[in-house]
């Protein structure tokens, strides 16, 4: 005699899968902040979701005008066995990126030189470029990693570095709209330049150490029992790297030229981009707070 069979509900397994995957999340953050725009308690609004770059797309796209400024978000529900985001940072660690600067990217298109016209077409004369600006930030930190909570973890959840595919996945979205405005470059505003500014919400808790990463017993390469407090926080800055696999291929503004010889220097200007890592519970504070630009 055959054993009987749990009956299938199809809306309980649907209702796990979308959790696990994160849709649930993503779209509750969306609707937070839309609904904070709408309250007038903020200024930033909802331009699209799953804008597509590439082979994937960008969770939401959130702007705001003087200056003109675009909010890339990426949302990630961790898995909650990995729940714990911890950063720490070394004046060592990013080149000249120091632990009090944050680093944006801009796109403009500058007006053309009027003997540029004369003797080019207009789309050869008029072009969009990219370059950086930095601004004084109390703290920043450069190495994120996830680990373990007393909580049961996902069954099928993964057990990757979620903060470096959350940081891959909304530079690869911020790369990709600079290429998008690129491609539509003779149809933007002359001389307006549109900041980007790349934000990951996620479910995980954030912890932070002020302890400098050089610091450690270098006899042992470790740091002693005790030596690294933690103190929990709702949103940090984060330095990162962006691959070159992931970068755009928009050129650079004339005036950010650097020497090849000055590598420090190049890595801030191509590579090196501040992501803000936001908890669920501090997205309101870090939209009202974290930002340079009011």
């Amino acid at each position: 005699m055959s054993r009987e069979t749990k009956p299938l509900d199809l809306g309980e397994d649907y209702r796990k899968v979308l959790n696990r995957h994160g849709y649930a999340f993503q779209y509750g953050v969306i609707k937070l902040i839309d609904d904070l725009n709408r309250q007038g308690r903020i200024d930033w609004e909802l331009e699209a979701t799953e804008f597509p770059v590439g082979v994937g797309g960008m969770d939401s796209i959130f702007r705001k005008t003087r200056p003109h400024i675009y909010l890339i978000g990426e949302c990630k529900r961790v898995n909650p066995a990995l729940s714990n985001w911890c950063f720490a940072g070394s004046v060592y660690s990013r080149g000249s990126s120091r632990l009090d600067k944050l680093i944006f990217e801009y796109a403009w298109v500058p007006s053309p030189d009027k003997k540029l016209t004369e003797t080019l077409s207009r789309t050869d004369a008029i072009r969009m470029l990219t370059g950086t600006i930095q601004h004084d930030f109390h703290r920043v930190y450069h190495l994120g990693l996830s680990v373990r909570s007393n909580k049961t973890g996902d069954k099928s959840g993964k057990n990757t570095d979620a903060i470096e595919e959350a940081a891959g996945q909304v530079c690869k979205g911020l790369n990709g709209l600079i290429e998008y405005f690129n491609s539509q470059h003779l149809k933007l505003p002359a001389d307006a330049k549109f900041y980007f500014l790349p934000a990951i919400f996620t479910t995980a808790r954030i912890w932070t150490t002020d302890v400098d990463l050089s610091s450690a017993n270098i006899d042992k390469g470790e740091f002693e029992f005790g030596l690294v407090p933690l103190k929990e926080t709702a949103w940090i800055w984060y330095q990162y790297h962006v691959s070159p696999a992931l970068k755009h291929t928009v050129s650079t503004d004339e005036e950010s030229y650097v020497s090849p010889f000055e590598l420090a220097r190049i890595l801030d200007q191509d590579f090196t981009r501040s992501i803000a890592i936001v908890n669920v519970k501090g997205i309101d504070d870090f939209l009202h707070h974290g930002f340079p630009w009011r």
